[in-house]
């Protein structure tokens, strides 16, 4: 069996890249933002509605860089990702993250286009 990890969301960014984009001293820069993606769900009745979550999305490298230029909040974007959970202490308390590392992106309506 072969076990794939890819997510692909198409969403809005939640904030600017620009706020988000971090640089480390070791040289190496991330932008970790959310997104809002919308689905349609349905009550236990059956009616349907609107539904938004907000994936964290970690853009790594060159593609951080790229997207802390040329996108702002609200614009629309397409990434594909994979996803992993990481385990930190802080104050002796164990937390998990679950986060989407982005493989690809690009502009929601250039997806839409290549469609």
């Amino acid at each position: 069996m072969n076990n794939q990890n890819i997510c692909r969301f198409q969403g809005r960014l939640t904030k600017s890249p620009a706020d988000c984009f971090k640089r480390f001293e070791n040289g190496n820069v991330n932008l970790a933002i959310s997104i809002a993606v919308k689905s349609q769900a349905f009550t236990k009745d059956g009616e349907p509605y609107d539904r938004t979550d907000y994936p964290q999305i970690v853009f790594w490298g060159e593609q951080a860089e790229a997207v802390s230029t040329f996108f702002s909040k609200g614009e629309p974007i397409e990434v594909t990702t994979k996803v992993q959970t990481r385990r930190y202490e802080t104050g002796g308390e164990k937390r998990y993250v679950t986060e989407f590392l982005v493989i690809d992106f690009q502009p929601k309506a250039m997806a839409s286009a290549a469609v």
